[in-house]
């Protein structure tokens, strides 16, 4: 389980995408859905509004987050309806 005092400390993260260019994101929340934790990462400059990138996400030691990518249609699923019920609930 992700500890949630991590937010606190850190509220950006900065991903490295394919093409190799770094983008900083904010930290909006970590999601639970069917045993598994995501991470939600809102773009600090966004090309469209809206967007928002969704990762499975596990703690490592006591300060780090590792990603991982949503392969799985249905695990996506899962992590999007999670994610909209976080959402209608701020």
């Amino acid at each position: 389980m992700v500890d949630r005092e991590i937010l606190k400390r850190h509220d950006t993260m900065t991903l490295t995408l394919d093409n190799d260019v770094e983008m900083k994101c904010q930290i909006l929340t970590i999601l639970e859905a069917d045993g598994k934790e995501y991470l939600a990462l809102l773009p600090e400059i966004r090309e469209d509004d809206g967007e928002v990138y969704l990762y499975g996400v596990i703690q490592i030691g006591e300060d780090e987050l590792e990603l991982r990518d949503i392969t799985d249609k249905e695990e996506l699923e899962k992590a999007l309806d999670a994610f909209d019920a976080w959402y209608e609930s701020i």
